[in-house]
């Protein structure tokens, strides 16, 4: 998933308007910064990602940034039918707080049967976001936006 980090001085009231910093576009969600993290503590750890990722801009963003920390991706898969996850996440000055809205994107066709070509070659291979995939939670359920679904 990519997050769009913005600031704001705080958290408006319904029909209000403030100003927000221009957004920092940055790898995000748990998968993301796990393998990341894991790659700056060892940088010769084999980690790889697995997900779905749309055929657009983000996507390719989150592919280049895996490429730079040595993250393999043989196991992120592309698809055009759907872009991908992307989150506006808001930093409120005033209580330091942050609220995330998302769109699924490619998530939402996310499933637990992925089926891949490669086969994992990782001390951790990493699933990109399953808490905001909808086939990964049940039905009516309220979704979370951490953590696995139960």
């Amino acid at each position: 998933m990519v997050d769009r980090d913005k600031t704001i001085p705080f958290w408006p009231e319904e029909d209000m308007s403030i100003p927000v910093s221009a957004p920092v576009q940055r790898g995000g969600g748990s998968a993301c910064n796990f393998a990341v993290d894991i790659r700056k503590l060892d940088p010769t750890m084999p980690v790889e990602t697995i997900g779905l990722v749309g055929d657009d801009a983000d996507g390719r963003f989150l592919t280049e940034l895996a490429a730079s920390h040595g993250i393999g991706v043989d196991q992120l898969q592309i698809t055009s039918e759907a872009p991908t996850h992307a989150t506006d996440a808001f930093q409120s000055l005033k209580s330091g707080r942050r609220t995330h809205l998302f769109h699924g994107g490619a998530s939402d066709p996310l499933a637990p049967t992925i089926s891949t070509s490669a086969t994992p070659t990782a001390a951790f291979s990493i699933l990109a976001y399953p808490a905001c995939a909808r086939r990964w939670t049940r039905r009516g359920a309220r979704r979370r936006t951490a953590g696995w679904p139960s």
